[in-house]
């Protein structure tokens, strides 16, 4: 198991991270299976403020029903929902911000990739 990551200095919380495992499978022949992506840390932090912001909107959504149904002002809870879809589209365009800021990066690590299978084969 091999994991590349860039030098701490060099490293954004967009870097994307290599993982190569290198599995014998016959003699003399080898197999490697590999793992371009986020770091984990950073993918977990952004779906756990998708979870929250999921979580925040059903409850603003149920408040409103309650206050439509109860004939009750639902301006707040429009609001709410208003301000919680805005803070999901921010979220999503943000990792795709990331995604496209990480591309160069990628390609560096990649050529790695390449360079690592010629040098062992």
């Amino acid at each position: 198991m091999f994991l590349y990551a860039f030098q701490k200095s060099k490293q954004r919380f967009w870097s994307p991270q290599l993982h190569l495992e290198i599995y014998d499978t016959a003699e003399g022949q080898s197999q490697i299976k590999g793992l371009f992506g986020s770091n984990p840390s950073i993918w977990t932090l952004f779906m756990f403020l998708h979870f929250i912001v999921a979580i925040l909107f059903i409850s603003a959504s149920t408040w409103m029903y309650v206050n439509v149904s109860l004939d009750k002002p639902y301006i707040l809870p429009t609001v709410c929902m208003s301000f919680l879809l805005i803070t999901w589209f921010i979220l999503y365009f943000a990792g795709r911000m990331g995604r496209v800021a990480g591309k160069k990066e990628m390609r560096i690590l990649y050529l790695f990739m390449e360079n690592t299978i010629r040098t062992i084969a």
